[in-house]
């Protein structure tokens, strides 16, 4: 799939709709419930509120995976994702308001914003998944697998009228990138039983950086690995594959975490590891620090 400068860089349009949908949503709640003589407070107090507000649920939105590339095969329905996201930004905006004592926006209006929030976020998305499906084309799936299992899906694509176009088959993982950029193939279905090994680390992490998606079939006996994000597609069960178990937005809040705990503790922390390592120095002397060789 071809990649645009901004989007390999980590932008999304997605950013500026969300930001000023949300922005406006905010504005048209607030009018609808006081017309155009806003009470209480300057204009500007609103705007600030509504700006920081704004900010709190992109920042939610962001390391909840609402930004994250979504995968064309039977994606799951964003609603419930959004509600839930949004129902803690909203959370965010009262905690915000409790511990300032300055209301980003009037109180009755979070009740609306959750609900209205919720419905435009996942219009947004619906949206873009149109616009991405205009630009680019149907999926275009390359089937990996068994003479028999290949044409099975087939069948099953068929029967389901999935909107998937069969780019090509192939029988082994031999050179599969290559095939994937012979056929122009923009998702790739496994659907034998082949241990993962042979397309884990390589070139599983390579199709993604591609934005290649990766779909391994399940099997009953894989429902005992109690698996829980599984997707249908053509009426068959599968399971995305990621080169990493933690997505970037999950990798980033963790490490923001991090670097929050270690401003909060470092007034304490520096001084006492200092006093513990001169305590140690003076009563042991040198050579308490070994390094080894390998």
């Amino acid at each position: 799939m071809r990649t645009g400068f901004l989007r390999k860089h980590g932008f999304r349009y997605l950013y500026l709709i969300d930001a000023t949908t949300l922005l406006g949503l905010m504005v048209a709640i607030t009018t609808v419930r006081f017309g155009l003589d806003w009470p209480t407070y300057p204009l500007s107090h609103y705007a600030v509120g509504f700006a920081v507000a704004t900010g709190l649920h992109m920042a939610v939105y962001y390391f909840g995976g609402l930004y994250e590339y979504e995968q064309r095969l039977g994606p799951p329905p964003w609603l419930p994702r959004a509600t839930m996201l949004t129902l803690l930004a909203v959370g965010a905006d009262a905690t915000v308001s409790l511990l300032s004592g300055r209301y980003l926006m009037p109180r009755a209006n979070l009740v609306v914003l959750a609900v209205a929030a919720s419905l435009v976020v996942s219009f947004n998305r619906w949206l873009a998944r149109q616009v991405r499906r205009r630009r680019f084309g149907r999926p275009r799936v390359l089937l990996v697998g068994d003479a028999d299992d290949v044409e099975s899906a087939r069948r099953h694509l068929a029967e389901s009228k999935q909107a998937t176009e069969i780019a090509g088959q192939a029988g082994t993982f031999s050179d599969i990138a290559a095939e994937v950029d012979r056929c122009a193939a923009t998702d790739l279905l496994l659907l034998s039983r082949q241990s993962l090994d042979i397309i884990y680390p390589e070139p599983l992490a390579e199709l993604e950086g591609r934005q290649v998606g990766v779909y391994r079939r399940i099997t009953p006996s894989d429902t005992l690995l109690g698996l829980q994000r599984t997707r249908q597609i053509g009426g068959m069960p599968f399971v995305a594959l990621r080169a990493h178990a933690l997505p970037a937005c999950r990798l980033r809040f963790k490490r923001l975490l991090d670097l929050v705990y270690l401003l909060v503790l470092a007034p304490f922390a520096i001084p006492l590891t200092l006093a513990v390592a001169l305590y140690v120095r003076l009563r042991a002397g040198r050579g308490v620090l070994y390094r080894q060789e390998r």
